[in-house]
């Protein structure tokens, strides 16, 4: 395989067996679709994922077929488990397999847990330390603002849902 372009917003090509095979992801590195392009030129999915926070992934119906890289861009090996250089992620229980390298230097969270456990806001790139993704202020206050936002409505549809209930 050989990577023959990464930009800036996450999409990148591969050229595997002669062709171009594609791949979309997001801020946090996560995979979210692979696709190639068919005999005719046409867009075709190979691959599609969604993520619970701490890396399950969503089950859902479809012809996708089985990519290797997902989770933060990290390879699934065959036992379920992430390889992220250092360690390894089990993501159905939200921890590493093995202490921190780094443990002493963290000393207020468990050597185990992943990113802070607050995969929401923090990532862990290679298995050694969590880092934040929020670069800086003004990203940090547009997701602030938007998860506000979704806290209102979600309020909101609650309150909606009990009145409904309770008649």
């Amino acid at each position: 395989m050989k990577i023959n372009h990464c930009n800036c917003t996450g999409f990148c090509s591969f050229i595997i067996k002669n062709y171009y095979f594609y791949q979309y992801k997001h801020d946090l590195g996560n995979i979210r679709v692979s696709f190639v392009k068919d005999s005719a030129g046409a867009l075709e999915i190979t691959d599609a994922n969604d993520y619970y926070p701490f890396g399950m992934n969503h089950l859902k119906t479809g012809n996708a077929s089985y990519k290797n890289y997902k989770y933060n861009g990290k390879e699934l090996q065959e036992s379920g488990m992430y390889d992220y250089g250092a360690r390894f992620y089990m993501p159905d229980i939200g921890r590493w397999g093995v202490i921190d390298p780094l443990a002493e230097k963290m000393t207020r969270y468990s050597p185990y847990n992943y990113a802070f456990n607050n995969p929401i806001r923090f990532i862990d790139p290679d298995g050694r330390e969590g880092l934040g993704w929020i670069k800086d202020k003004k990203q940090g206050m547009s997701f602030g603002i938007i998860i506000l936002i979704a806290k209102k409505n979600l309020i909101r549809i609650i309150k909606a849902k009990k009145k409904t209930f309770l008649m």
